[in-house]
């Protein structure tokens, strides 16, 4: 017992109870295969989250050499039952009573193991061995404290000067921010109703401060899931409203091109969050994307917006929509090339990137439009050479001058 209350102190509403009293039960009775989890953790570990350990080796193998260890030990069916207990893909490879009354007697979902804190969850892990929260880790203290703030709300506004504190604390694309929006996204459900729709249009309002991959991980991740999580806690009643009111306010393209991404009819199979559709209506919500993309695109302040929270997804679905959609995003891009062969190349760099893209088809339909080709001929030859170009805004015009003369990089997959 002092051995549970020593290690748990520092750490108390970190961690599972059930599971640090258990590996400290292993730490005092069997210090050898306690040393094995602290060292090799990425064979005890299976969930979906990015890793913060090596890859583990063949399990079926790894396990069967740990078996022979414990095996020859005192307790080794305590052991056993312990390590069922504490990890499901242990549990997976130890057939027997242990492991079914595991399995029963704590689920193993992703979900649950992660709102559960426990030690089978890569973030969680850390803190059972290291005895404090790692400084990459937002603590569960800090979250109780803005998940009270939040609930205390009376207004939207007073909702994001909340998350806007927490947000802008924590370093940009650093793992403890990500931690952070994570960890808010598992408490959504926690909030007031009202609170929490108001945190989902906070969150889209602030989206242009995260960081994105090109697959859906990280605190862009969250982010989103925050969102399909309220629709999802209002899926009975309005759902699509606020999905459609996600996608009004974000500020970045990204983030309100996966709102319909992962909406879509054909991919929400692939949204593990919202699964009750009753109430979101995809011509609605495509709308409200087209009428966000004119409103930020198309408005008299479009030479100011600037295309570094542009989405190349986002204005394809968008040109793709009609000619009148197709012609307010070119007029965006007379506004924002304006005399500049410098802007020039940055708008083909967006809209025909280089790198590793290969292309299906002729991709000129699709650049005609975006931009027709003969304008596009024409500026180069007429736009002043008065700037200095970076390497990437050379090889943008040159790779442009190209495709004008019908050479592209041809391949078998597409965006």
């Amino acid at each position: 017992v002092n051995d549970v209350l020593s290690a748990a102190t520092p750490i108390v509403g970190e961690v599972d109870a059930l599971d640090l009293t258990l590996v400290e039960a292993i730490r005092r009775f069997c210090p050898l295969i306690y040393h094995e989890l602290r060292n090799r953790p990425e064979e005890f570990i299976e969930d979906n989250r990015p890793k913060f350990f090596s890859e583990a080796s063949n399990s079926g193998a790894y396990f069967k050499n740990l078996h022979e260890q414990i095996d020859p030990l005192p307790r080794s069916d305590a052991i056993h039952a312990i390590l069922c207990l504490l990890f499901p893909k242990y549990a997976k490879e130890r057939p027997g009573m242990a492991a079914i009354a595991a399995s029963s007697f704590r689920p193993s979902d992703s979900d649950r193991t992660s709102r559960a804190k426990r030690i089978c969850v890569s973030e969680y892990f850390r803190v059972y061995f290291r005895g404090t929260v790692p400084e990459d880790m937002f603590s569960e203290t800090e979250l109780r404290a803005i998940l009270s703030d939040l609930n205390s709300s009376k207004e939207e506004t007073e909702v994001g000067r909340i998350f806007e504190s927490a947000l802008r604390s924590l370093s940009p694309a650093s793992p403890k921010r990500a931690d952070f929006v994570w960890k808010l996204s598992r408490i959504v459900r926690n909030l007031n109703p009202v609170i929490a729709e108001y945190l989902a249009y906070t969150i889209a309002a602030h989206s242009s401060e995260y960081a994105y991959d090109q697959i859906n991980v990280g605190e862009a991740a969250s982010a989103l899931n925050i969102v399909f999580e309220v629709a999802q806690t209002v899926s009975a009643t309005h759902a699509g409203r606020v999905l459609e009111n996600a996608v009004a306010r974000a500020s970045d393209d990204t983030f309100a091109a996966r709102v319909l991404q992962f909406t879509d009819l054909e991919k929400r199979s692939r949204n593990e969050v919202l699964w009750n559709y009753s109430t979101v209506y995809p011509d609605k919500l495509q709308e409200a994307f087209m009428e966000r993309m004119r409103s930020r695109y198309g408005g008299p302040d479009r030479a100011d917006i600037g295309i570094s929270h542009g989405d190349w997804q986002a204005f394809r679905r968008w040109v793709g929509n009609s000619d009148r959609d197709s012609m307010i995003e070119q007029d965006f891009w007379r506004a924002f090339i304006g005399q500049s062969r410098k802007n020039l190349a940055r708008a083909i760099d967006f809209l025909y990137p280089g790198g590793n893209v290969i292309w299906p088809e002729d991709p000129r339909p699709l650049m005609e439009r975006f931009f027709p080709l003969a304008e596009m001929r024409r500026l180069l030859r007429e736009l002043p050479d008065d700037e200095d170009l970076c390497d990437a805004e050379e090889k943008a015009l040159s790779r442009m001058v190209d495709l004008l003369l019908g050479k592209y990089r041809e391949g078998p997959h597409s965006w």
